[in-house]
């Protein structure tokens, strides 16, 4: 029963990981799509005035 134990502790460390990577990896992207926006909204704006 320990080993059992042991071995889902190592499966749900693994799938922690992979979680918190893909959360960075999502927050890498949500950021470089906001400073693209906001890039687009001041050459909008320039191009307005």
């Amino acid at each position: 029963m320990k080993s059992v134990n042991i071995v889902s502790v190592i499966i749900a460390g693994n799938i922690m990981n992979v979680l918190s990577a893909i959360v960075a990896e999502i927050m890498q992207i949500l950021q470089n799509q906001i400073k693209q926006n906001v890039r687009t909204d001041s050459a909008n704006e320039s191009i307005h005035c």
